[in-house]
């Protein structure tokens, strides 16, 4: 027979799955939290910021206003934050 002794009953406890799941959960959001404060932004580096790439010419006023209309584009997409996904509310689980 295998008993457990005072201190293996303590540690291991009865946890429903909802309140795990939500402990999981909470975590999970202050892990970025966390590492963000630890970088000192709000930003996430991943690696040195590259020069921008040199205009060219087209040799052409229509062409070079495209291309730089086009440039100015990417600079406000790159330079916009990430949108998080909208999140839909789960009812709880009814009981029968």
């Amino acid at each position: 027979e295998h008993r457990l002794t005072s201190d293996q009953a303590s540690a291991f406890r009865f946890l429903p799955r909802s309140s795990h799941l939500e402990i999981r959960k909470r975590r999970m959001e202050e892990a970025p939290e966390e590492s963000a404060s630890v970088s000192g932004g709000t930003e996430t580096l991943i690696g040195p910021i590259l020069p921008e790439p040199p205009k060219l010419d087209m040799n052409d006023d229509s062409l070079n206003t495209t291309a730089s209309l086009i440039r100015n584009t990417l600079k406000q997409v790159g330079s916009a934050p990430g949108f998080k996904a909208v999140e839909k509310k789960t009812k709880p689980r009814r009981r029968i």
